[in-house]
């Protein structure tokens, strides 16, 4: 039995390893401009562990420079659903959210993010 779960957290590591070497690689892209390449990294990424949220929140913001609007959004939100403190998830949603028009929702984001950027400088502060 030891053996097996052994086996399990390696294989684990293995697929957190990879799933982090494709959100560099989209990052890298992104940075070239290769936003195609960019997304397909970071899918690759999301594929290997559906729960990383930096891997959501870059392939949103590589959707939003391409004007991707709806599809950023999504990303935006998926980030922010496994990590509800991601204020630059936020910041960025509303920022897509303004560009479709909606304001309300991109005040609402604006404001959710400016109170977690104050909750980490408060805490940051009292240590």
């Amino acid at each position: 039995m030891k053996r097996a779960i052994k086996n399990y957290d390696s294989n684990m590591v293995k697929k957190s390893d990879e799933a982090i070497s494709y959100c560099i690689s989209g990052v890298e892209k992104a940075e070239r401009t290769d936003y195609k390449g960019a997304i397909d990294d970071y899918s690759k990424a999301i594929e290997i562990n559906p729960s990383f949220a930096a891997a959501y929140y870059n392939r949103g913001i590589v959707r939003d420079e391409l004007s991707e609007l709806a599809e950023a959004i999504e990303d935006y939100t998926k980030a922010i659903e496994i990590n509800p403190d991601l204020a630059v998830a936020f910041t960025y949603r509303g920022s897509a959210k303004y560009k479709q028009g909606d304001i309300e929702g991109a005040q609402s984001d604006w404001r959710r993010a400016d109170e977690l950027r104050e909750i980490k400088d408060n805490k940051e502060n009292s240590n």
